[in-house]
């Protein structure tokens, strides 16, 4: 499927599921047109897409396809050279974060990050909560909200925590390789001889409702109130 860049509604083609239709679009389309509305359309695609990336724990299938479209785009002469050096900036830096990510994904968790302290108190709050705000664990923990704040940053960058905005508050949850750090947490000494199942709930990226139909993030009571 062919669509005009010029007549397009950028947010309809964010929208596109295949980044494949959107490649043949271009190929179809000429590359002066870079230069112009094109180069527009596709920036804001982009942009949207790697946000929604970052917003979430993608797979890094989806996170490299995005980077390698980018660089078919870029990086082929005939469409390069009609790029403006701000677009050129720009998509290199996004494809390099995605990089990042996909590379930080490829490596062991540091010991540095396992051995640091309060990072194991933390992880199992979280875990054994359910999920809580950022200022109810730095009560818990007692720590000043800088140290607690610069140590929740590195474990959101080694997806150990998920920091979500709810309101006027930051709500915390697992992020997906915290079960390289914790075991899964032990079932009670009543339950253990009804049901043979280890309890792992508290150890998946996102805490669910059980009542849900629909995959969607658990979030507090209340959160609608708080953020409207």
């Amino acid at each position: 499927m062919n669509f005009d860049f010029n007549h397009v509604d950028p947010a309809w083609v964010a929208e596109v599921p295949e980044l494949s239709e959107i490649l043949q679009s271009i190929e179809a389309t000429d590359p002066l047109a870079l230069s112009g509305p094109l180069a527009e359309t596709l920036d804001y695609v982009y942009r949207v897409r790697f946000a929604r990336l970052l917003m979430g724990h993608p797979a890094t299938e989806d996170m490299e396809a995005l980077a390698l479209h980018m660089e078919s785009v870029a990086v082929v002469p005939r469409r390069a050279k009609q790029l403006s050096a701000t677009h050129k900036d720009r998509w290199q830096m996004l494809r390099d974060v995605l990089e990042d990510r996909m590379a930080v994904r490829a490596l062991s968790i540091p010991k540095a990050v396992k051995t640091r302290p309060h990072v194991l108190p933390i992880l199992r709050l979280i875990r054994d909560t359910g999920g809580m705000t950022q200022q109810a664990l730095q009560e818990q923990l007692a720590l000043q909200p800088a140290n607690l704040s610069r140590i929740l940053t590195m474990l959101e960058g080694w997806e150990l925590v998920v920091r979500n905005r709810v309101g006027k508050q930051n709500w915390l949850s697992l992020g997906p390789r915290a079960g390289e750090m914790l075991q899964p947490a032990q079932a009670p000494a009543t339950q253990a001889t009804t049901s043979s199942t280890p309890v792992t709930n508290n150890i998946l990226p996102f805490n669910r409702d059980p009542k849900a139909t629909k995959n969607e993030p658990w979030r507090p009571k209340g959160w609608e109130l708080a953020s409207a």
